[in-house]
């Protein structure tokens, strides 16, 4: 796959286009973009650590 650079006038504009990217690609593609954003922020981390699980509630600001 040939790699493109490509430079986008502004925010939204790039959103766009990465959106229209991500819905062009099958649910496989999309799990394994996702695999390799894990790998390269994780590295062996997310598969040799354990996760902690957190929960924190309160009253919510529509619930009144």
């Amino acid at each position: 796959m040939k790699k493109q650079i490509k430079i986008y006038n502004n925010c939204k504009e790039a959103e766009n286009a990465d959106r229209k990217r991500i819905s062009a690609m099958s649910p496989e593609e999309r799990l394994n973009e996702f695999g390799v954003i894990q790998a390269r922020i994780w590295g062996t981390l997310w598969t040799d650590s354990k996760i902690q699980k957190k929960v924190s509630f309160g009253p919510l600001e529509w619930h009144k």
